[in-house]
């Protein structure tokens, strides 16, 4: 792996740890977001308002596919050097890096919902899922979204978390890690039917219902495996097409914005997650060539605490309700520039308090933070 490439794929994990913390802090749940349908409704600065949010949780949604193709890419060696032997020292080094802190995580959260249930047999929280397996359940499909929604063709859509949230993805990515032998075999003899299948069944919203299998997964992390087992450098692949990638990004983002409320919305959004990933490959290599952004080893490490930690309960709320609460004390979110520097000033919060913790917790109890953080 070349360094620009290299240093293109370290700087991104923090940066979109980033981008999937501006989603969090819901800036849609501002009274002064209209909504697509009703930008006539309000004042001109509302509409601004209303259609930058829309556009942001577009773009900033790419994170969580190129989480996944910078797993797969990151997963695989270059054909020639994929072995057995290879994968079985890979499998046993995820045990460490996602399985045990994906335990410690969702045990810290599910105890957390039996702790307050025992003192107030009332509580619960907006996404529970009723029928969630019985314990395991914490750990696969304990919260839902999206219940009863279909895409255009009938489709269920309906999205299953574990207790802590966002690691959803790495429920999903531990899945396409166990499969990577049945994914080597198609990548290496299969790829040009393979891939554009995944693919269309991807843009289709054909997401399986069962928790842990996703096309979102498949088609992202498949696509970053075949990069690496082809030896192809990333980078100079997106380089090479910059043009394409970026003038569909351009309209699929326009459209996606344009109809983010229309039932079709979905579709739109993934087929510009496909060219956002190459996109934001592009522009973070341009960034780090000329100087404009360093590598910073500490956010680099502490990228995936402060991704698993900043939704884990506590008592009723959560690292990211503290960050929206402080927002609210310090901004006049009722106004427009208020509401952009609270939004901002929250996610920014989020991520500063998790990486204090992350220090903190490398000082006081390196052996927790070493299961936290899967040895990073």
């Amino acid at each position: 792996m070349n360094e620009l490439q290299s240093k293109t794929i370290a700087w991104l994990r923090f940066a979109l740890v980033m981008m999937v913390l501006l989603v969090h802090v819901h800036p849609d749940a501002n009274p002064n977001f209209l909504g697509m349908g009703h930008l006539a409704e309000g004042s001109p600065a509302q509409a601004a308002y209303t259609i930058g949010v829309s556009a942001l949780f577009v773009v900033c949604n790419v994170s969580v596919p190129l989480f996944f193709f910078i797993s797969g890419f990151l997963f695989f060696t270059e054909a020639g050097a994929w072995t057995w032997g290879t994968w079985r020292g890979k499998l046993k080094r995820r045990v460490c890096t996602l399985l045990v802190p994906y335990v410690a995580y969702n045990l810290l959260s599910a105890a957390n919902g039996y702790l307050m249930q025992a003192i107030d047999p009332a509580f619960t929280v907006a996404w529970d899922n009723p029928s969630a397996w019985p314990f395991i359940g914490e750990f696969w499909n304990s919260t839902t979204a999206c219940a009863g929604m279909t895409n255009i063709f009938g489709f269920c859509m309906q999205l299953y978390y574990p207790a802590d949230v966002p690691l959803w993805f790495v429920r999903d990515l531990m899945v396409m890690v166990l499969l990577s032998p049945v994914l080597y075999y198609l990548l290496m003899h299969a790829a040009c039917v393979y891939l554009p299948l995944v693919a269309v069944l991807y843009v289709c919203g054909a997401g399986a219902a069962f928790p842990g299998i996703s096309t979102n997964a498949l088609l992202f992390f498949s696509l970053g495996a075949f990069f690496r087992l082809r030896g192809m450098d990333v980078v100079r692949f997106a380089r090479k097409s910059r043009w394409l990638w970026l003038s569909a990004a351009l309209v699929l983002l326009s459209f996606s914005t344009a109809c983010y409320e229309e039932r079709y919305a979905q579709q739109l959004h993934q087929a510009f997650y496909i060219a956002g990933i190459f996109v934001l490959i592009l522009l973070a290599s341009a960034l780090i060539e000329r100087g404009r952004v360093r590598v910073r080893p500490l956010l680099v490490k502490s990228s995936f605490f402060v991704f698993a930690v900043h939704m884990v309960p506590v008592a009723h709320g959560s690292l990211l309700t503290l960050g929206g609460c402080v927002a609210r004390l310090l901004f006049p979110l009722e106004s427009i520039g208020g509401s952009v520097a609270g939004y901002a000033f929250a996610a920014c919060f989020v991520a500063g308090t998790g990486i204090l913790l992350y220090v903190g917790l490398g000082k006081c109890a390196p052996r927790l933070l070493s299961i936290l953080s899967g040895g990073r």
